[in-house]
């Protein structure tokens, strides 16, 4: 065994981590040239040589004999990383994985982006009896190129691909009534030399899902696998299940097969030609990874995962693989591989690369085992994309996915009918993040008092969805609409909805401008809007440490309980603690006041927090019912940053004892709270450009057991990176908008975290006179028209304040001076709140910021 030298140790550790290994020669210069710049490289291989060389006992790595197969000594050891090393490892490769994730050479090598789907016009043919659908979004590197259902078969039809360089493992489960059922004449799937425990009775394997894109530089095929999965006669759903290399709870059933074979084929294959300097063909590695003999082989080489008791976690399944890879490689599971390998490339290539074969799991297991640190090591796991993903995650499919819905749509209750003028009415249908079919119907004098009856295909059940209808005279005006939104879940393959037209809209185009028309104020010991009253003219200067009004955090709004919630900072004031009791001279409040009547769900709390707080609402219009999971305030008392449930009807105060929890967030100092539709709460990080997603539970549990947040993007200015990120906001059709402040743009994101060309096939959208704004907030109407808070030079003037207003496709529309607020929310009929800069003086003196509502005229 070659002992390398102090100074190609980091350069050798960082070539092993699975993300890094490159046989490609260019980027592979790229990779070290990142190493030999990155910000730790010194102080690492100050680790590296304070340790000295390797020896059974002491070194920057150890000398450990690989057992024989056959349980005699033979010559062959490995180099296991110290304790040392690996303590040194996290900070090392993120200085190094942060710069590799945003050059754009590295691109589909080192890190690749899987897109959201563009939402658009569909043709929308019938589902019945057969239906294909190629619009689904990627989740953690998977595309579903094509998922189809047939009604003569009944069976489901899948064309996968994996955008990312590891093997997944495939399996799928199967419902009855919403039970977990055993599948009735199910034929195995697995190879018959296989170990059954790879599958359970209700969890059946389907397969290994081999990557399509480069790996470790060797380019592979591209092309998606078919899978053909019956569905039982006692099942009337399935749920499709991979697993693999991940952050999360450990499912050795569903993650040991991808892991196993990811270690083996993406990561010590490469690993082992990289040691010997040989680039393979794509048609020998295709042939690898498409050698079913084999990769039953592998699969049997790793059934310690399936039963061992060190293997309880993802951290210990990657601890045993450090310590084992290499005697499987001389064991008679991988004595084909072996052989395969040593025969193309030379003899003892593969036994030349055992010293290092471990490295890999010891790197990518103490980037993952920092993310449980409780000081933000979890930031460093979020520059590996491998890491980013859970282990295993889950997709439900049923014949019912796509349905056909018939929509009635009946005239204006209180008029009767159709408008007499009425000549024609669309009707546009928008469902599961914005994907759209429309029909037009004419109307005639006979027609005039009956509903508009029309047939839509291949709708997308279980998503939102919206209708709308228009009705036009014969010179195109607008004489009537109607509107639906609501949430699909048919349990036939045709379903039906019916609902009336309404009133128009407010109409939001070019001549559209901003006028002040009520603010919220303390009078006579009561809150009220007040209409007969000028607008603020307190700015952002106005505000600072000093002032009685030192901080204005965030704005927050639901019509349905007709509910506005804002929070704060106020200093030189007297006030306990909510969470030690002790006086606080500076402090953080929150405070929710009625929309309409100031006070009929006015919530205060008589305390403050030290450390900032949030409110944060999901924003359900006045005819939509409300989950209870739905509105929350972010509790600063702890490092845990819970989310704990508001009650928003009127006479329920702000319950501060509460100790359970819908989610919780990983960071301090957030902004930009969102609740998407879906049931996920969302918030960004200016510090550390850091975008973060909780799924939010359907019931409250402690702090302990909730669910934490996905940290996902990063500093950077490439797609799926934030430069510093101040708001966020949610779009109607589910997508994420984020304000960058610091990057001058708006940038799209789906609920995966995949960076979505939304702007003319662009994630971005640069915003109005970017080089001389200070942008404040963004806010997205239920219209989906996009609302930018900004104010240019030193913002010292009432009017170097604007409020921007943007077309969800990013189209500019118009622009309004003198709209001085610091955050904005905005309502169904385009009222925009803004909290403002003003003081205005509460309950025994306490400094309030005032609230303003502006209306659109024009």
């Amino acid at each position: 065994m070659t002992i390398l030298p102090p100074y190609q140790v980091p350069g050798a550790i960082a070539g092993s981590f699975p993300q890094l290994i490159m046989l490609q020669s260019d980027a592979a210069a790229t990779i070290s040239k990142l190493v030999e710049n990155s910000g730790d490289f010194q102080d690492f291989l100050q680790v590296i040589m304070d340790q000295g060389a390797p020896s059974t006992d002491t070194g920057w790595a150890r000398l450990v004999d690989i057992p024989s197969p056959n349980g005699e000594k033979n010559t062959y050891q490995r180099l296991q990383l110290s304790d040392k090393t690996v303590q040194g490892v996290p900070a090392f490769l993120a200085s190094v994985l942060t710069p590799a994730n945003n050059d754009p050479r590295l691109k589909d090598l080192v890190w690749t982006v899987q897109n959201g789907t563009v939402p658009g016009p569909q043709e929308g043919p019938s589902s019945i009896p057969n239906w294909t659908q190629t619009s689904l979004n990627p989740q953690s590197g998977v595309l579903f190129q094509s998922v189809g259902f047939s009604g003569d078969s009944n069976s489901f039809q899948l064309l996968l691909a994996n955008d990312m360089a590891c093997h997944l493992g495939v399996y799928v489960e199967f419902f009855q009534g919403g039970k977990q059922v055993t599948p009735k004449d199910w034929v195995s799937r697995l190879p018959a030399s296989v170990t059954s425990a790879y599958e359970t009775a209700t969890r059946k394997y389907l397969g290994l899902l081999k990557p399509t894109t480069a790996v470790a530089g060797i380019p592979v095929a591209s092309t998606g696998q078919s899978f053909d999965i019956p569905l039982p006669d006692n099942a009337e759903q399935i749920k499709l299940v991979f697993g693999g290399i991940g952050r999360g709870g450990w499912d050795a059933c569903s993650d040991a097969a991808g892991l196993i074979t990811s270690y083996i084929l993406d990561i010590s294959v490469p690993m082992i030609l990289a040691n010997a300097q040989q680039m393979p063909t794509q048609s020998w590695y295709d042939s690898l990874l498409s050698d079913q003999e084999l990769l039953a082989d592998i699969l049997n080489a790793g059934d310690f995962l399936l039963n061992s008791s060190q293997v309880n976690s993802v951290s210990g399944a990657l601890g045993c693989l450090s310590g084992q890879l290499a005697a499987l490689f001389l064991s008679e599971e991988l004595s084909a591989l072996r052989q395969n390998i040593n025969t193309r490339f030379g003899q003892e290539t593969v036994e030349n690369a055992l010293p290092y074969l471990g490295w890999p799991a010891q790197t990518l297991k103490a980037l993952l085992d920092s993310g449980e640190e409780p000081d933000g090591g979890a930031l460093a796991t979020t520059t590996a994309p491998l890491l980013a993903r859970p282990p295993s995650f889950d997709m439900p499919l049923a014949p019912t996915s796509l349905i056909d819905l018939k929509v009635t749509i009946e005239a204006d209750k209180t008029y009767g009918q159709w408008p007499l003028q009425t000549k024609q009415c669309e009707i546009d249908i928008e469902y599961a993040e914005g994907f759209t079919q429309k029909k037009s119907v004419d109307i005639d004098l006979m027609s005039l008092a009956q509903p508009i009856v029309v047939n839509f295909g291949s709708i997308i059940n279980k998503a939102p969805v919206s209708i709308s209808v228009s009705c036009f005279d014969s010179g195109g005006s607008v004489v009537a609409t109607g509107e639906y939104k609501g949430v699909i879940d048919c349990s036939e393959r045709l379903g039906s909805l019916i609902f009336s037209a309404q009133n128009m809209p407010v109409t939001i185009d070019e001549s559209t401008a901003y006028k002040h028309y009520c603010k919220l104020a303390y009078s006579g010991g009561h809150y009220l809007w007040q209409s007969d009253i000028s607008a603020p003219s307190a700015i952002k200067t106005d505000l600072d440490a000093s002032s009685k009004l030192s901080g204005l955090v965030d704005i927050t709004l639901q019509q349905a309980n007709a509910s506005v919630g804002y929070s704060w900072r106020a200093s030189s004031l007297s006030v306990t603690d909510c969470s030690s009791g002790n006086t606080l001279s500076t402090a953080y409040f929150f405070q929710n006041v009625g929309t309409v009547l100031a006070e009929e769900n006015l919530k205060v709390i008589d305390c403050g927090f030290a450390l900032q707080p949030g409110l944060v609402y999901w924003n359900a219009q006045a005819d939509q019912s409300v989950p209870d999971n739905s509105s929350f305030y972010l509790d600063p008392r702890s490092s845990q940053f819970a989310l704990r449930p508001v009650d928003l009807h009127a006479g329920q105060p702000f319950d501060l004892t509460e100790s359970t929890t819908a989610g919780r967030f990983l960071e301090n100092g957030l902004t930009g709270l969102s609740i998407h539709p879906e049931g996920c709460a969302i918030a960004c990080s200016w510090a550390n450009s850091k975008l973060e997603i909780v799924q939010l539970s359907d019931s409250l549990t402690s702090d302990s057991n909730a669910n934490r947040s996905q940290l996902l993007c990063g500093k950077g200015s490439e797609r799926g990176l934030l430069n510093g990120p101040i708001g966020t906001a949610v779009t109607p059709s589910g997508f994420i908008l984020v304000l960058e402040a610091a990057g001058r743009r708006l940038q799209a994101f789906d609920l995966n975290g995949n960076p979505t060309p939304l702007f003319s096939g662009s994630p971005y959208l640069p915003l109005q006179e970017s080089d001389s704004a200070c942008y404040l907030d963004l806010a997205v109407s239920p219209g989906g028209i996009i609302y930018v808070l900004s104010h240019t030079c030193d913002g010292s003037k009432v009017n170097d304040y604007y409020l921007d207003l943007y077309r969800p496709d990013g189209d500019f529309i118009s622009r309004t001076a003198g709209v001085n607020g610091a955050r904005i929310e905005v309502d169904s009929r385009g009222v925009v709140y803004t909290l403002n800069y003003e003081v205005i003086d509460g309950p025994a003196g306490r400094a309030e910021p005032s609230i303003s509502k502006w209306i659109p005229t024009g």
